[in-house]
């Protein structure tokens, strides 16, 4: 019996089915960009906060901030700066004089003139971890959190000139980012009992600090006078991986 040869068939199939294939237009499958936080992952309380905070956390976008300002420095001389945030944890600090750049890219601290120093890791943490956006990102994440009570007097033991806050305050568990011997830190976050959004940020560790404006000792090191902002979306351009 004489054997039938498949194989031209099965070449003009398959050369056909490429055909088909390469004939296919491609399809560009666009993800719609996800807020930063998702309402649904917060109580009730911080879901109302997040309303007070408008669009910049709940709608894609609005990732990137910009401040430029004056900073008032330990020495108590004043610089221009330029200061880039972008959520959830990223900085970039240009500093006019003395010139100098402090860029964070959520794990790493790296500065344009050598090994970043407590002071850099102080102001990244003021800037960075201290406010409102980091707290409500940390709750959706589940951080631990205690509530101390409304309408609290709360006083700053190291620094008795400063005005009384009235607060609803806050004690939060969070990872240690900057002393390698610690893993975690205790932050109270003091939340203005009329305005609802955060007066004052206190914790203590080797060199203490609060939120934008610094206190070590009673003492100013860093003050940062916000003169204009802008908001933008998320950038894949890499300024926050180097100074």
């Amino acid at each position: 019996m004489k054997k039938t040869n498949l194989m031209p068939s099965i070449i003009v199939t398959v050369l056909l089915a490429a055909g088909l294939l390469a004939q296919t237009p491609a399809v560009t499958v666009v993800a719609t960009p996800a807020p930063v936080i998702n309402r649904g992952n917060l109580s009730p309380t911080f879901r109302n906060l997040l309303g007070f905070m408008g669009d910049r956390l709940a709608i894609a976008g609005n990732e990137r901030l910009t401040l430029n300002g004056t900073v008032t420095l330990s020495d108590g001389s004043k610089t221009i700066a330029i200061v880039t945030l972008e959520l959830p944890d990223h900085l970039r600090y240009v500093q006019t004089l003395p010139q100098r750049i402090i860029t964070y890219d959520g794990s790493t601290v790296l500065t344009s003139s050598g090994p970043p120093t407590t002071v850099d890791n102080n102001l990244v943490e003021s800037v960075v971890l201290d406010g409102v956006e980091r707290f409500l990102i940390g709750q959706a994440q589940g951080l631990a959190l205690r509530f101390m009570g409304p309408h609290i007097q709360f006083v700053d033991p190291a620094n008795s000139p400063r005005p009384t806050s009235l607060c609803e305050l806050y004690q939060v568990s969070e990872k240690e980012r900057f002393i390698s011997n610690v893993k975690t830190k205790q932050k109270l976050f003091c939340f203005d009992s009329h305005t609802r959004l955060i007066a004052s940020a206190f914790y203590q560790n080797p060199a203490s600090g609060s939120s934008i404006t610094r206190y070590e000792n009673g003492k100013v090191v860093f003050s940062l006078a916000v003169a204009g902002s802008a908001v933008a979306a998320a950038q894949n351009d890499g300024i926050f991986n180097k100074p």
